[in-house]
């Protein structure tokens, strides 16, 4: 309902901010994106008294994942919720664009192990893993002395990748 030319000007701004995202030139970037139902059920800020935002956890981790391949063309963008959900985003696509995309699928229950398992069905060759979640990471917790499911995963990618790095941004 906007007029379009304020569409164009903060699909602009957006672009432009977006060159304050971090580069990982030189890396195998893996990008991981929860499209679980968890993370379109509640804003990204909380339900608390006093939180604001009717922007929901999808959004902020959709905008935050195409920001990422922007500035990351060579990433790799992996959805998951209870499984691997395929998805066509491209790094010259609008940074919105590849958003609209990314939040427009998924639903399903939440497993973060899933894109591990997939890189390690792959055998894939990784330096650096990001997820984006609202951090159910604990489902599949097998007990203190066996951890998670995402645990095993990570283990075993790292085993073969051994200076990969993890990043899970929370939100």
């Amino acid at each position: 309902s906007m007029p379009s030319e304020i569409v164009a000007a903060l699909e602009e701004a957006l672009e432009v901010a977006t060159r304050n995202v971090p580069a990982f030139e030189g890396l195998n970037v893996v990008i991981c994106v929860d499209v679980s139902g968890s993370m379109s059920s509640s804003p990204v800020t909380g339900t608390r008294k006093g939180s604001t935002t009717q922007v929901m956890s999808i959004d902020a981790a959709a905008l935050i994942g195409s920001s990422l391949l922007r500035r990351n063309p060579n990433s790799r963008v992996i959805a998951f919720e209870g499984r691997v959900v395929p998805v066509k985003v491209n790094a010259t696509n609008k940074v919105m664009h590849n958003a609209r995309i990314l939040a427009g699928v998924g639903g399903g229950s939440t497993d973060c192990a899933q894109p591990l398992v997939k890189l390690n069905q792959e055998r894939a060759s990784v330096d650096v893993v990001i997820f984006i979640s609202d951090y159910e990471s604990w489902t599949g917790y097998h007990g203190i002395t066996d951890g998670t499911q995402m645990q095993g995963q990570w283990d075993l990618l790292k085993g073969r990748n051994p200076n990969a790095k993890l990043v899970c941004l929370d939100l």
